[in-house]
């Protein structure tokens, strides 16, 4: 025991069981915080691995109970597991249990019927004792051993009597019994490592911090010397996996491109979504959409995001209106990604393009009309009714000139300036006809010539001179991170490069990545590099075995075996069963 029991004391038992252990600690409420008194762990057997996580987390209840019956007997005591259903199992009226799960809730009602849950992040003591063993434990080095293969390394023997500036002598190493040909020309043995153990050595000490190159360099040179030590020092370094995955050193940055802007109206479209915003009018989001050309903005207030929510707000705002584009430019929001969308697309004849993820910039038309929207917004409102104030702010930032077009939206579209309240001089211009107005637009519209939105302030672009011609590469994790999970994922297989984006192996599946997000993977040559595994995403896609046919059957067409009813979810995308 780690405390005297005391017997007035509460006391609390919890657990926890992973895929491989069960763990727990037996605790009293002493001075105002639990005090240890006991740990308890053991490892699953192979029939046990294969229980479902209720009848684990139950079976190390029950083990835990068992294991402290001579602290738990005749007191009032409460187990916290973290797995929520078990904290009803006591309460459950009806008994659909096997006879296992009978015979383990009964002895452990013997003791208690207090279960309560418990936060996963709290049950640290449990969820460690449960954990399976590591192998990260740095083991010294063999200096008897390496003593031997010094005998037997001509390298090592060529500099008892090579003029070199090291001063060799034999040193006793009393811990290892052993005798070692060190340089002593600094004032500490630095034992001549042969050629066999000089990445052992690197290993070594290396693991322990995973320093930077110079640091891991100056380490390794005060403690043990050989021939090309720099150089191996520096290339193993900086071809460490677990240094590259979690060091940031500096982010790429790919110099910013220029889309071909298209010579007709309203021929390319970039659409996007804002909110959840404060509810106003029963509208909680918006769907944003900016012609190319023009600049021409359109926000269209909605309750929900769903796919066919979205794609009745595109026909009803835009194509309504401006007629069909050919080209569309998105994010990848599951509403562009769903096949709702798609299919409107096709029925349109409409040239899709999705950016890469976490790659806002592809898509900076749109994003830059939400930062204008929402400063106006902001600056205009003074509750949080903004579907009554947006018609307003959409007039003003249509009809405002811009920089780069030295006109205003407004006027590129209507071929006049759109007039806007505060106005109060006549139009001095010639009475207006239909005839003449048809005359000056067609002669304007043929004279319109497309001009390319402008960089203002141009970031300073960086892309590492070996990313190019990388074979594997690291991917930037931008998305939620915890506190110490490294901020790069893999190494993945390159399949195609390119100046903006590559297409990268994930898991089977061809990834389309900005080069932003990516820093080349520096391997070493004689050892193999282990590839990540690619996150998984949604479930594989379930295939129908064919059934076994009699002999003269003819097999029935695939499609025709198992009609099943489609189903799809609230955002269009096709709903497939697991495959069990």
């Amino acid at each position: 025991l780690l405390a005297h029991p005391s017997p007035t004391a509460p006391v609390a038992l919890t657990t926890d069981a992973s895929d491989y252990a069960v763990g727990a600690v037996c605790e009293q409420w002493v001075g105002g915080a639990w005090q240890p008194l006991a740990f308890f762990s053991r490892k699953l057997r192979d029939n046990e691995r294969k229980y479902s996580t209720f009848d684990r987390e139950l079976l190390g209840l029950f083990l835990a109970t068992r294991h402290f019956r001579f602290l738990l007997e005749g007191r009032r005591f409460t187990a916290f597991v973290d797995h929520k259903p078990l904290t009803f199992a006591m309460a459950k009226s009806s008994e659909p249990w096997s006879g296992r799960q009978q015979r383990q809730l009964s002895a452990i009602s013997e003791y208690t019927t207090d279960i309560q849950h418990v936060a996963g992040k709290d049950n640290f003591v449990a969820d460690c004792l449960s954990r399976a063993v590591t192998g990260s434990v740095h083991l010294g080095l063999d200096y008897a051993a390496m003593a031997e293969d010094q005998t037997a390394d001509s390298e090592v023997q060529a500099y008892r009597t090579a003029p070199t500036a090291l001063l060799m002598k034999d040193v006793a190493f009393h811990t290892a019994n052993t005798t070692l040909l060190c340089d002593v020309s600094t004032g500490q043995p630095r034992p001549m490592v042969p050629a066999g153990w000089r990445r052992k050595v690197f290993d070594a000490i290396h693991g322990l911090s995973h320093p930077g190159v110079k640091a891991s360099t100056k380490l390794v040179g005060a403690k043990f010397v050989w021939p090309g030590l720099r150089r191996d020092v520096r290339a193993w370094a900086a071809a460490c996996v677990a240094c590259q995955r979690a060091k940031v050193i500096r982010h790429t940055k790919a110099p910013l491109a220029h889309f071909k802007v298209p010579e007709r109206r309203f021929d390319h479209v970039n659409v996007d979504l804002v909110g959840p915003l404060p509810p106003s009018r029963g509208y909680t989001y918006l769907l944003t959409m900016v012609d190319r050309t023009t600049r021409w903005p359109e926000a269209v207030p909605l309750s929900s995001i769903t796919s066919a929510e979205v794609a009745r707000a595109f026909i009803m705002a835009w194509v309504s209106r401006y007629g069909t584009p050919s080209d569309l430019s998105s994010d990848r929001g599951p509403q562009f990604t769903s096949e709702l969308w798609t299919a409107v697309a096709e029925v349109l004849g409409v040239k899709v393009h999705r950016t890469t993820a976490y790659n806002p910039q592809s898509n900076g038309l749109c994003e830059r009309f939400h930062r204008d929207m929402k400063a106006a917004l902001r600056a205009s409102l003074t509750d949080n009714n903004w579907a009554d104030r947006l018609p307003w702010v959409m007039l003003g930032l249509r009809s405002a000139p811009k920089e780069d077009l030295q006109t205003s939206s407004a006027e590129l579209v209507y071929g006049q300036p759109l007039r806007v309240p505060g106005e109060f001089l006549p139009d001095a211009t010639a009475p207006w006809s239909v005839s003449s107005h048809r005359a000056v637009s067609r002669r304007i519209a043929d004279a319109f010539v497309p001009i390319p939105t402008s960089h203002h302030g141009l970031p300073q672009s960086y892309v590492p001179k070996d990313l190019p011609s990388a074979k594997y590469v690291f991917i930037r994790h931008d998305g939620h991170r915890t506190p110490l999970q490294p901020p790069y994922d893999g190494p993945f297989r390159v399949l195609a490069g390119g100046s903006k984006n590559f297409v990268v192996d994930m898991g089977g599946r061809p990834e389309r990545v900005a080069i932003d997000r990516l820093k080349p993977a520096h391997r070493d040559i004689g050892e193999p590099l282990q590839l990540a595994q690619a996150p998984r995403r949604g479930r594989p896609p379930a295939t129908a075995s064919a059934p076994a046919l009699a002999p003269g059957t003819v097999p029935t067409p695939p499609l025709a075996l198992c009609p099943s009813p489609v189903k799809r979810s609230r955002y269009g995308r096709l709903v497939r069963p697991p495959v069990r």
